[in-house]
């Protein structure tokens, strides 16, 4: 079973993306890898317009503790399930993706765009198309004509 790549550049992907990815993991049975790449110079910028992950971040590390408690307690299915809904909540992408049975994992990575796309698709061989989930211009544009020259796997642009 391969893997459909959903890139994005920090900004939560629309929801005509989020659906349009529904729609073809679920016809094509594929798992489903999120990567958003933060560019270096906008760390701080990036962590203020994701106060509501830190938030859930939080929330994940104290149902992290009390997931501990209960496996200590020989209660593993209890702590198996805490932290399985704790991890749905991370990331709407991911809580969508997965109320609709689509495994999903997300994965942060900072610095240049094109450079992180390009290297995430060629260490990861299970990838079998990539989603570019960005906004729509002249600098995205050039992204998806670089890929689709540079990697050998279908990419498409889905965005406003």
């Amino acid at each position: 079973m391969g893997k459909i790549l959903v890139v994005s550049n920090g900004i939560y992907p629309d929801l005509q993306s989020v659906s349009y990815t529904v729609e073809l993991a679920t016809s094509l049975n594929s798992q489903v890898e999120i990567l958003e790449v933060v560019p270096k110079d906008q760390g701080i910028a990036f962590l203020n317009r994701k106060k509501s992950l830190l938030g859930a971040v939080k929330s994940l590390m104290e149902d992290v503790y009390v997931a501990v408690g209960f496996a200590e307690e020989n209660q593993h299915d209890i702590a198996k399930e805490i932290i399985n809904e704790a991890v749905m909540n991370l990331h709407p992408y991911i809580t969508k993706l997965k109320n609709c049975g689509i495994h999903a994992r997300l994965v942060l990575k900072s610095g240049e765009f094109l450079k992180e796309t390009k290297d995430f698709i060629r260490k990861n061989k299970d990838i079998l198309m990539a989603i570019l989930a960005i906004k729509k211009d002249k600098k995205s544009q050039f992204y998806l004509d670089r890929l689709k020259k540079e990697v050998d796997i279908p990419i498409i642009m889905v965005g406003t």
